[in-house]
This record gives C-alpha cells, sequence and structure tokens, in this order.
C-alpha cells in the first residue's frame, strides 16, 4: 500500500512559494505563511492524540469541562466558540467513549450538565503533558521579543479580522 501524502507535500516547494509571496507583497506573504503554520499545526497536533481516542477539538472541550464542570451544553458552545449543533455530536461522541456524563439540571430538567469521568481526568493527565511539551517544541528558538512581537501582531489581526467581520458579517454563519 503506497503510504498518503502529507498536506505539506501537495504544496509547491518552499522556494517557490518564497518566490511567489515576494511577488504578491508582504501582507500576502504573511497570510500563507499563517495558512501553512494552521495546516501544520492541525496535523502535528492531531497526531498526539491518536492513541487515547480523543480528537483534538475534543481535547479542547475536556480542558473546558474539567475546568468548569456542570456547564450546559449552550455554555460549552459558546466557551469554544463554535455552533451549539457542532458540540452535540461532539458530547454524543464523548459520551459513548466514556469521557463525560451529562446530567439533568437540578432546577430547570431541560437543561442538561456536562461532567467529566474519572477516564477523562485520568487520560487528561497524561495529555497536558504532551499538549505542553508540544507547544514548548512548536515556539522552541523564538526569541522572547520576538514571541512578544508576534502575539501583539496577531492579536491586532484578530482585532481586525472581527471588525471586518462586524462590517461585513458571514452569510454562511448559521447562529
Amino acid at each position: 500500500m503506497k503510504p498518503s501524502k502529507a498536506p505539506w507535500d501537495h504544496a509547491p516547494p518552499i522556494e517557490e512559494e518564497e518566490r511567489q509571496m515576494e511577488e504578491e507583497g508582504p501582507e500576502f506573504a504573511m497570510i500563507r505563511r499563517i495558512e501553512l503554520l494552521a495546516r501544520l499545526h492541525r496535523t502535528a497536533f492531531r497526531s498526539l492524540f491518536r492513541e487515547d481516542g480523543f480528537q483534538p477539538a475534543q481535547a479542547g472541550a475536556m480542558k473546558v469541562i474539567l475546568r468548569f464542570p456542570g456547564l450546559s451544553q449552550r455554555e460549552l458552545a459558546d466557551k469554544l466558540h463554535i455552533q451549539r449543533a457542532t458540540a452535540t455530536v461532539m458530547l454524543q461522541k464523548m459520551e459513548k467513549a466514556g469521557f463525560i456524563d451529562r446530567r439533568p439540571d437540578k432546577e430547570d430538567q431541560r437543561i442538561s450538565r456536562i461532567y467529566p469521568t474519572e477516564l477523562a481526568m485520568a487520560i487528561d493527565a497524561e495529555n497536558t503533558k504532551n499538549v505542553d511539551a508540544y507547544f514548548a517544541r512548536c515556539v522552541e528558538g523564538i526569541a522572547p521579543a520576538d514571541f512578544d512581537a508576534m502575539l501583539r501582531g496577531l492579536t491586532c489581526m484578530i482585532e481586525n479580522l472581527k471588525a471586518i467581520l462586524e462590517e461585513n458579517p458571514d452569510p454562511l454563519r448559521k447562529e
């Protein structure tokens, strides 16, 4: 069986991309690097969770559930910045795998509260070590001043994108 190609293998060689980016301007080059960074991160991060059954999005949700046990599904979706329907599917899978329990709210039976199981808490301890090591390796070699400048620049870009979306709402957004 032929091994599948990694997502970055489908892209042109780095030298060709660099030349194309220079021709398009520094803004384009920056956005392209952010896109490549996101693709590589998604692929590398997903590889951390192969054995325990967590998907990266589920690991993020579990962190929130562990930190705030008893959240409703709506509260979890809001904290994760995802649609409620997406949270529903994720929670169904997590419940089936034994990572969470859903219990009715004591005052309003229509609301389910989400709690981590013992299994989830045990897996989280190991995942925390792996994720911490992963993030440390991702930023290895970046000088503190460069790191601070990157954070400021990315924060500014996020605010600019939010303003663009306020001015031009996404017509495909369901919520």
